[in-house]
């Protein structure tokens, strides 16, 4: 009988100190009779919006305080298998204490970096390719997110983040813009989601220092970097967000609108 759906299971972080875990579903069909299912099961309904450069999802899903657990891993895959419209993916990732990192600044009578010079700044620490649909039978190793309080960071920051053309997102926050904005990168090889993470937290920290400089980044929120534990994806072409492929030359690629 021919597979149609693809699963990848990588190592295991519980005995690294202090790894945090998520497990998240993301479906493009999924059945109401599902969707019931596995909130029954504990998983939690996410509040997106404007998603930008990504198909928007017909339900996403959260499990709060998930530990990495092979039973119900298994569990979850067997009931998603058994829905015949299931079109998605299921995740299980680790942030570790490293890959989780925040950022603010003192405001006082520091400048903002000119819109130009921030897009500039950003694009050289930004992927040089671009992340395309995601191939059938090809799975993330890692992703990043960069959350940007949009209530406290400078409209540099903003317009510069939104002119890069990556994926992203509006979670709901309780600032006074009422969302912060959540820009993701998925990358397949695990190495180039690391390089790239310290390379933009390097910059971003250095240039929101204002003890060191008059003119300042201005980037208030967080960034973080999920290493991918275990996947799920159905059917094998199932649809994903954008890649970055480890294969893929180093020039502009348009994304998928």
């Amino acid at each position: 009988m021919e597979k149609k759906y693809l699963i990848m299971n990588t190592k295991n972080y519980t005995l690294t100190p202090n790894p945090k875990y998520d497990l998240h579903l993301s479906a493009y069909a999924i059945s109401p009779d599902t969707i019931q299912k596995l909130e029954e099961f504990g998983f939690v309904r996410d509040e997106f919006a404007n998603n930008r450069y990504c198909d928007t999802t017909a339900y996403h899903g959260s499990f709060p305080g998930w530990q990495a657990d092979t039973k119900k891993w298994e569990l979850i895959i067997h009931l998603l298998n058994s829905d015949p419209t299931f079109n998605g993916g299921l995740e299980e990732e680790v942030t570790l204490p490293h890959y989780r990192q925040e950022f603010t600044f003192e405001p006082a009578s520091t400048k903002g970096l000119s819109a130009e010079h921030t897009l500039a700044v950003l694009q050289s620490v930004f992927p040089k390719k671009k992340a395309v649909p995601c191939p059938a039978t090809r799975l993330k190793a890692c992703d990043m997110h960069i959350n940007v309080n949009w209530e406290y960071s400078r409209d540099n920051i903003k317009d510069a983040f939104d002119k890069l053309g990556i994926v992203s997102f509006d979670k709901p926050d309780s600032n006074s813009a009422g969302f912060n904005r959540i820009y993701t990168m998925t990358f397949e090889d695990l190495g180039e989601g690391i390089k790239h993470f310290e390379a933009i937290t390097t910059r971003i920290r250095k240039l929101n220092d204002t003890n060191k400089q008059s003119f300042i980044f201005g980037f208030v929120g967080k960034v973080k970097m999920e290493i991918t534990t275990r996947v799920y994806r159905k059917p094998l072409e199932g649809i994903l967000l954008p890649l970055i492929l480890k294969d893929e030359p180093y020039h502009e690629v348009a994304y998928r609108l």
